[in-house]
Parts: structure tokens; C-alpha cells; sequence
């Protein structure tokens, strides 16, 4: 199950497929990309609808988007594997950005974003340096993005080793956490990575990782300097199994989480309103109703994590992403294969919205999400109608 890849994350971190593995090794073509826009009706998104926009027949993925006010970027990478791709909404239009590679970078690849404020905003991932992945920061201080100096963890006798983050979060220009996944050769396995940055600096803080096997984070989020999760999986032998860990202002600790039993669970995104008021979502696979995998959805209550009801319209869905604004709005993104798949809670059920896949047979899939307010929610991924390979893709809710 861990040499499978996924669609937007490392094959070499072992994430799974959803739809289709898109490499990152794929022909070059332009990066002024103009991205597909989906424009949804209504003040509290009842649906998504799709308007066309040329995107310049740029091959690219989006996997994560940050949204503060009016203001929203998109990140992700482009098939000239060397190069992130940045791009950013104004209030009126999406622009590309200038944004850095690290020098010697043979692949590069932005997995999430975050913003703060208009002038600070955060994007993270990996490069591949010709021999290990590397962890990747970068920062929007209101005029350009710049690189920030981010911190791996490293093997025997300070020995390099393989480290990427695969999400962010951002409550103030002093209180950012990113987490992702290193291997340790002392432990032979995967091990959970968390940074944090304090206005100054990025540090790495200790994780508790979960037994003795591979354990991943993919997902992060706060709604206070003492109120963080992490989420993503953990391998005890036979299954992967959720993990969640809570940030209380003095350390991180494991959660105890609930698992569909006797299947495959994993946890990829975590949205969080206030202390007693959490989302994670993900899948659960495979099952003995004959799908390969089925939307996974867990609550925090104040208390404790439980399992959601939630829709699966199809024979393959998974969750990638989730947003919440308040206890009574929040939007899980991901994917009924081929189509793309929205789900909104209205404070009492999740139900599918009606959302846009334009890649039809080729694929749709959306990878994140993030809102500003009722009215306001982008979510960016995917879509491939033909050769020669994927297009970014863009949903908004306004």
C-alpha cells in the first residue's frame, strides 16, 4: 500500500493514489498560467458552477490554497519540475507570482498554504536535491515570496535524510505550524515531522509518534497559540490507522481517534474553529461493499473525536481537504472518481453540493480548501481532459 503514489504528494513518501499518479516528470510547457476558474452561486455556496477560463495549456497541479479577506493564493507545481508555481487572487483576478526555487533543486513541489494577513502568507513542500527530498518554506511579506531558512531532521551522525512537509497553518506573523513526515534511520521507519515559527524562526518540535511503524502527518491546523492538530496515519502491521495529535500550548499529544474496524484509515485534513470544534477528513478503504474507498469525516467536540455520517456518491470517494468558518458551516473537497466531490455541513448533516469537473472521464479531483467566511471558500486541484497531462484547476465560492 506504500508504494502507491498520490496524485499531488511524493511517490517517495508513500502517499496513496486518489484518481490518477500524476508525476511530476511529465513534458514541459509554460508556466503563465491563467487558471480555470469555478465560480459558485449563492451567499453560503450551495453550489459550485464552472466558467471556462483559457489556462494557456499550462501542465500543472494545485494542492493547497491559503485565503485571508479578499486575498487567496493557490500553490502548487508545474511540469518544469524545477519550478513552484505561486498564483494569487486580488479580488478580481488570478495572477502568477514570482516564486523561488532553492538553488541545485532537480524537483521542487508546493503541498500547502496558509495566510494570516495580506502581507503574510505561507507556502511549504519539498525539493529533491539529486540525492535526498528537503523540507521547502516559503514566505509572501506583502511584496514577494521569499524562501525562509526551514530546519530537516537528519540520520545517523547527522547523516542527511529524506523530509517534506505537506501542510501549514497561520494564526498570527508569530504563530505558524508546519508538519509533514522524515525517515529515520535509528528507527527505520517514517516519522512524523512538526515545525513551528515564532516570528524569528523555524524549529522543529517534538512529535509523538505513534508505536513502532510508519507514521505520517498531512494535515494542520490552529484557531489559537494553545489550540493545534495534526492529523494524517499510522501503519500497525496490518492497517493504517488515524492519527491525531493536539498542540495545548506546551506540547503535542496523541488523541485518541476512532478507526472504521478491519479497513484501511487515514486521515489527510484538519480544520479547526475554536477548542471544541474540530474537522478531519480522509477515507476508509477498501470495504466489503465492493468500493475502493469511502469519505471518512471525524468531530471534536470539546470532548472527544467522533465519526461523522457522510455521503459517498460513488464507487471511489475520498476527502483531501476541509474547511470550517463556524459549529454550523464547513466544506469537505476530494473526489467521487472521475468527478470532483463537495460536501457541505449545515450544522446538522453533510450533504453532496453539486460541483464542476471539467476533466469529465479524465479526472477531476480537488486537493484543498480554506475559507474566509460563509460567502467566501476556494478550493484548488486538478482536472485532464487529454494528453498530455493535467491543468490546475480552481473553485471559488463568492
Amino acid at each position: 500500500m506504500d508504494a502507491e503514489g498520490r496524485a499531488s504528494r511524493s511517490v517517495r513518501f508513500g502517499r496513496r493514489s486518489g484518481v490518477v499518479a500524476v508525476s511530476i516528470m511529465v513534458a514541459a510547457a509554460t508556466v503563465a498560467v491563467v487558471s480555470n476558474v469555478v465560480r459558485a452561486s449563492g451567499a453560503k455556496c450551495p453550489s459550485w458552477d464552472y466558467t471556462d477560463t483559457p489556462s494557456l495549456g499550462a501542465i500543472g497541479v494545485f494542492n493547497g490554497v491559503g485565503v485571508t479577506g479578499c486575498n487567496a493564493w493557490a500553490v502548487g507545481y508545474t511540469s518544469q519540475t524545477t519550478s513552484t508555481l505561486i498564483e494569487h487572487w486580488n479580488g478580481s483576478a488570478w495572477q502568477v507570482q514570482a516564486s523561488p526555487t532553492p538553488s541545485g533543486a532537480v524537483q521542487t513541489q508546493l503541498a500547502g498554504a496558509a495566510a494570516s494577513s495580506a502581507s503574510n502568507a505561507w507556502a511549504v513542500g519539498y525539493y529533491y536535491n539529486g540525492s535526498v527530498d528537503q523540507t521547502l518554506i516559503e514566505n509572501w511579506n506583502g511584496t514577494s515570496w521569499q524562501i525562509q531558512p526551514s530546519p530537516n531532521a537528519t540520520g545517523l551522525a547527522g547523516g542527511a535524510v529524506n523530509n517534506a512537509l505537506w501542510a501549514i497553518t497561520a494564526t498570527s506573523a508569530t504563530n505558524a505550524w508546519a508538519v509533514g513526515n522524515y525517515y529515520s534511520f535509528t528507527a527505520r521507519r517514517y516519522q512524523a515531522l512538526i515545525e513551528h515559527w515564532d516570528g524569528t524562526s523555524w524549529q522543529i518540535q517534538p512529535s509523538a509518534n505513534v508505536g513502532t511503524l510508519p507514521d505520517y502527518l498531512t494535515g494542520v491546523a490552529a484557531s489559537s497559540a494553545t489550540n493545534a492538530w495534526a492529523v494524517g496515519r499510522a501503519f500497525d502491521g496490518t492497517l493504517d490507522q488515524t492519527v491525531i495529535e493536539h498542540w495545548n500550548g506546551t506540547s503535542w499529544q496523541v488523541q485518541s481517534s476512532p478507526d472504521v474496524a478491519s479497513v484501511d484509515n487515514e486521515l489527510d485534513a484538519v480544520s479547526a474553529v475554536s477548542s471544541t470544534t474540530a474537522w478531519a477528513v480522509g477515507r476508509i478503504s477498501p470495504t466489503s461493499s465492493g468500493k475502493n474507498a469511502q469519505t471518512l469525516i471525524e468531530r471534536w467536540n470539546g470532548t472527544a473525536w467522533k465519526i461523522q455520517s457522510s455521503p459517498d456518491p460513488g464507487t471511489d470517494d475520498f476527502l483531501s481537504g476541509v474547511a470550517a468558518v463556524s459549529a454550523t458551516r464547513a466544506w469537505a473537497i476530494g473526489t467521487d472518481t472521475p468527478h470532483s466531490l463537495v460536501e457541505s455541513w449545515n450544522g446538522s448533516s453533510w450533504k453532496v453540493v453539486p460541483s464542476a469537473s471539467p476533466g469529465g472521464g479524465g479526472g477531476t479531483q480537488l486537493l484543498g480548501v480554506a475559507a474566509a467566511s460563509p460567502s467566501s471558500v476556494w478550493s484548488v486541484g486538478w482536472y485532464e481532459t487529454n494528453s498530455p497531462g493535467p491543468q490546475p484547476f480552481i473553485a471559488h465560492c463568492c
